[in-house]
């Protein structure tokens, strides 16, 4: 697919936006804003996107007022008088500078559920370095939260195993980024989450936070954390190992935080020694010529050789990776589970997916969309026939247009239905299926047409144009 075809950007409405990094979910109610200005945050955060329904788990949900551009002569005065400022009590988080100032209520609980969403209102500049900034402190504040954090540091993988390699600003992360060839393993070149797994592992994540303000990552996928290599320049290449309070000590430099209070120290001290003392750290002193390969080969010593089932990543974050690699590719493989396609999908089946443009799709496609859960582990895949679209009821007459799908499997009678990018999130359509080692390609719309004809005649019609 060429790469000037428009694709709808994911993660949701022109109005939401719900990002996840490092694990910790956050949803943001964006403002009135030229259509332009939301598409250039959607088009930035969208690889850390998770379609924005409602059940989605979230760590904040944050409702923003985008507020006009300071004039360029007073800046100067207005940054300092208004410096960063994050103040945290029982009651809630106020953060506050020049362009934004947010204030967060701390959730409530009840007998019956688990504690509620943080809450907040924001007002920040309708600019897009300012809303970076303000993500930047909001994970730097929930991050630690869940025993993690973000830390200055380039990372990419080596193998099936992360590393990260932080470092004060000009000591040589984002030089290091560039040396690797495949975009893939490039996690991040200034800012890296981490944070504990499931069982207990140690895991980082790429972000969108990444040095000259440059996009950087593809999706939420995390990686489990194999070794910790602090940077330093030197004429030749050498990698030594560190004790864990050595490294506890460098990591707490690199370690992201706006608020200065006992409390959050003594909380990211302990995360860095907990880190410190379950993964290997080095010193990794590297000249601006060393090859790369001569860098993995002296890391690979002291990497640990992790079992892939012993980090397994969530249902979302491969539903993430494979978003992000059919972008990357325009066409990639799917292999399907279940039996709502039969007899048109039989066992054994894998299908390739084109990424398309929404309004390119027609009644009778064969169409892959994203579903979350409340949870990570919750989200799947479906692959069903469209049945047809009509545009959603609007919430406000300032609310974005927005296209409300139907979709049917060819061996079930009920109609699916939901808003692209709030519901669910459509990732492509099926053009053909391999079966038996060889390619099937979809046939005509007449042929498809006449296949969704006989797969709706047990449906009753009020399925098809009602709720």
């Amino acid at each position: 697919m060429s790469s000037a075809t428009h694709v709808s950007p994911p993660g949701g409405s022109a109005s939401q936006l719900v990002v996840s990094i490092g694990g910790v979910v956050g949803h943001f109610q964006l403002g009135a804003a030229p259509a332009a200005f939301h598409r250039q945050l959607m088009e930035r955060y969208g690889p850390y996107t998770v379609p924005a329904a409602d059940w989605v788990g979230r760590a904040f949900s944050l409702a923003v007022t985008f507020s006009p551009p300071a004039h360029v002569g007073p800046r100067v005065h207005v940054i300092a008088d208004h410096p960063l400022r994050v103040q945290e009590s029982e009651s809630g988080i106020r953060i506050t500078r020049w362009d934004f100032s947010a204030h967060i209520q701390a959730p409530t609980a009840n007998a019956l559920r688990a504690p509620r969403a943080w809450q907040g209102t924001v007002t920040c500049e309708m600019n897009p370095f300012a809303f970076d900034s303000l993500l930047r402190v909001l994970w730097a504040v929930f991050l630690p939260r869940s025993g993690g954090g973000l830390f200055h540091s380039c990372a990419f993988r080596v193998g099936e195993t992360g590393v990260i390699f932080p470092g004060v600003s000009g000591v040589g992360k984002s030089t290091l980024a560039r040396k690797v060839p495949e975009p893939e393993r490039i996690l991040t070149d200034e800012l890296v989450a981490v944070s504990r797994g499931e069982l207990g592992h140690w895991r980082i994540t790429g972000t969108p936070f990444w040095g000259d303000f440059k996009r950087g990552g593809g999706s939420i996928r995390s990686w489990p954390l194999g070794a910790i290599a602090f940077l330093e320049q030197a004429d030749d290449l050498s990698v030594r190992p560190v004790p864990p309070s050595e490294a506890a000590w460098r990591l707490l430099a690199c370690f992201l935080c706006f608020q200065t209070d006992a409390d959050t120290a003594a909380r990211n001290l302990a995360i860095a020694i907990d880190l410190c003392d379950d993964v290997q750290s080095v010193v990794a002193r590297t000249a601006k010529e060393t090859p790369l390969a001569a860098l993995e080969a002296e890391l690979s010593r002291y990497l640990p050789k992790a079992k892939h089932s012993d980090h397994p990543p969530t249902a979302r974050e491969m539903i993430s990776e494979f978003r992000w690699q059919l972008q990357q590719t325009g066409q990639y493989a799917y292999k399907p589970r279940g039996t709502s396609m039969k007899p048109w999908l039989r066992p054994g089946d894998s299908l390739f997916v084109q990424r398309v443009d929404e309004a390119q799709l027609s009644a009778g496609d064969v169409v892959l969309y994203w579903t979350p859960g409340q949870t990570p582990h919750d989200d799947h895949l479906t692959c069903h026939r469209m049945v047809g679209r009509r545009s959603a009821v609007r919430t406000s007459p300032d609310a974005q247009p927005r296209m409300r799908y139907f979709m049917k499997g060819d061996a079930r009678s009920t109609i699916e239905r939901f808003e692209n990018g709030r519901e669910s999130e459509i990732l492509g359509r099926v053009t053909a299926v391999s079966r038996d080692d060889r390619a099937v390609p979809m046939p005509g719309r007449l042929g498809s047409l006449a296949r969704l004809l006989g797969s709706l005649v047990a449906t009753p019609l009020l399925r098809v144009t009602g709720r």
